[in-house]
């Protein structure tokens, strides 16, 4: 189960669907109804389903049959309009607390916008960790949660570390993360214009 993403599905959906890995029914739920430029990238796809409906609502999670699924992103919703960093998160956090309700045992990985939120998930059982550095949270460390700045850190990192590249495809179970090299001729070129270089190329 996917919720939250408004743009970019193609990204996050065509490596769950490469041909070495498992066909598993993916179900997005969105607040809106899906625009036609994103579903004409997806709809090639196999077994995809939308439900149109707010994402915490557990009404909406038992239409999505939460209670089999076996993994459910939970992805920042950034079109939230607040000047208060606690609620930039609210939607979000609202829909992992109704997720853990109706399947504890679910996979949960979720996004968050603001760092700071992250002290909000703290696993039963234990007390709040006396730190303010997030990247100490059990919740973070293993992954379950991870924030806007995660992979432009990585990106940042892997200029002068090129083994995290290796590293991050053992954590993500994927081959499909590669450090490739800008091509010449591309100075001055839009990010764009490379992606879809890349794209086609690799």
């Amino acid at each position: 189960i996917i919720c939250g993403a408004d743009r970019g599905l193609y990204y996050l959906i065509a490596p769950l669907r490469v041909r070495t890995s498992e066909c598993r029914p993916i179900v997005l739920i969105l607040e809106e109804e899906l625009h036609k430029s994103t579903w004409r990238t997806i709809r090639g796809f196999a077994d995809i389903y939308i439900i149109v409906g707010t994402p915490h609502a557990h009404s909406t999670m038992q239409r999505a049959n939460i209670r089999t699924a076996t993994t459910a992103i939970i992805l920042h919703y950034r079109h939230s309009e607040t000047s208060n960093e606690f609620l930039i998160d609210a939607n979000a956090i609202l829909t992992y607390m109704a997720v853990s309700f109706l399947n504890p045992v679910v996979d949960i990985r979720i996004e968050i916008g603001i760092s700071s939120n992250i002290s909000l998930f703290v696993p039963k059982g234990r007390r709040p960790p006396r730190t303010s550095d997030y990247s100490l949270m059990p919740t973070y460390a293993d992954g379950t949660i991870f924030t806007d700045g995660t992979f432009d850190s990585l990106l940042a990192q892997v200029f002068h570390n090129p083994f995290i590249v290796r590293i991050t495809q053992k954590l993500i179970h994927s081959p499909q993360l590669q450090l490739v090299a800008i091509p010449q001729g591309f100075a001055g070129a839009t990010i764009k214009e490379l992606r879809a270089h890349l794209f086609w190329e690799h």
